[in-house]
């Protein structure tokens, strides 16, 4: 697979660029199922694909935006490996969110991800990533210009939303129980086996159907729920011993371990990073 990087600037705050896949393939680790500890802009311009949020699944077309906040799950699925795939991406830290949309933050909290833009809004879309695709602008630094171009296309997102214009996604009815079953049982110890005692149905077809809609398994999805809910205790307490006990994990190690896999820091070194 060969991706042609349009454009790509990172820093530790924010991560923004624009790609296009010539051949894109389903299992290129990019499309599989992750979460970071950052707000997400996602645009996109060209292939065959479609974008699942915790199981919602986004059908794309161009002028497709997608929203996701810190710590939902989210993957591409390729519909066609013949045709060029191209996005831009925005990620941002919390601290560079600007005030004033939290009805438009809580409809991303509770599934409202997807917004669809017409031809001339693209237009103006495009040119608003196109200040962020300029190595220097009149001297204005990167950080400034990605806190403008965050705050307008936000502002944009909330107007539609306003609308009830956002987009009603197709769910996989199955996944989303296991997905809720998870959820409730964050905290305790279960087994593939409870899950297919509470669905009725075997647990290694739910393991299968689950990793085709979601782009990995069962337990990797439980793994980084635990780590991302375990994070938001640390910002709620500011105490490691209380997220741990909060993470669902039995031991710290597997704790620790997990957390800087999915969060990129320890423990420790995020909740300095959070104060």
């Amino acid at each position: 697979m060969e991706n042609d990087v349009i454009f790509s600037c990172r820093e530790d705050d924010f991560y923004f660029h624009h790609t296009l896949t010539q051949r894109p393939e389903a299992g290129e680790d990019s499309f599989r199922s992750h979460s970071h500890p950052m707000y997400e802009i996602y645009y996109f311009i060209r292939g065959e694909a479609d974008f699942v949020v915790e199981g919602h699944i986004h059908a794309l077309q161009r002028g497709s935006m997608i929203m996701t906040e810190c710590g939902q799950a989210h993957n591409i699925l390729i519909r066609s490996q013949e045709t060029p795939y191209e996005r831009i991406a925005l990620l941002f830290a919390p601290r560079l969110l600007p005030d004033g949309f939290l009805p438009l933050l809580q409809a991303i909290h509770g599934g409202s991800n997807g917004f669809s833009f017409g031809e001339k809004d693209q237009q103006w879309l495009e040119t608003c990533f196109s200040l962020l695709q300029t190595p220097t602008l009149n001297g204005v630094a990167m950080e400034e210009r990605i806190r403008a171009v965050i705050g307008v296309l936000l502002a944009k997102t909330a107007e539609k939303m306003a609308l009830g214009q956002e987009n009603a996604p197709e769910r996989d009815d199955l996944v989303s129980q296991m997905i809720q079953f998870i959820h409730g049982h964050l905290q305790d110890e279960w087994q593939l086996s409870d899950l297919e005692k509470a669905l009725f149905r075997d647990k290694i077809y739910l393991n299968r159907r689950f990793k085709a809609v979601m782009g990995c398994g069962i337990w990797e999805y439980t793994m980084r729920k635990r780590v991302f809910a375990a994070r938001q205790q640390l910002r709620q307490s500011r105490s490691i011993s209380a997220a741990f006990a909060a993470s669902g994990f039995q031991d710290y190690s597997t704790f620790y371990r997990r957390y800087k896999k999915y969060i990129g820091l320890s423990p420790s070194a995020d909740m300095k990073n959070l104060e």
